[in-house]
């Protein structure tokens, strides 16, 4: 069970896909189908293959660099 509770995530609307929602269509509507995140301190995104995006757990945390990131993908 304590490992169960460690990955709820909290509030559906605090998801950061939730949260940056207008954003991330956007990204979608570009042709973005994966976002990949990787355990990296840090602020960093990179498009990797044309629909997919990499970015780290503090940008994705973060709103304004998440959205940032996603409006980034063309």
């Amino acid at each position: 069970m304590d490992a169960l509770r460690a990955t709820n995530r909290g509030a559906l609307e605090d998801d950061p896909e939730r949260r940056d929602l207008e954003a991330l269509v956007l990204a979608w509507r570009r042709g973005l189908t994966k976002i990949v995140t990787i355990p990296c301190r840090g602020e960093w995104n990179r498009r990797i293959g044309p629909n997919a995006l990499l970015v780290t757990a503090d940008t994705r945390a973060d709103s304004d660099a998440y959205r940032l990131a996603l409006t980034s993908f063309a």
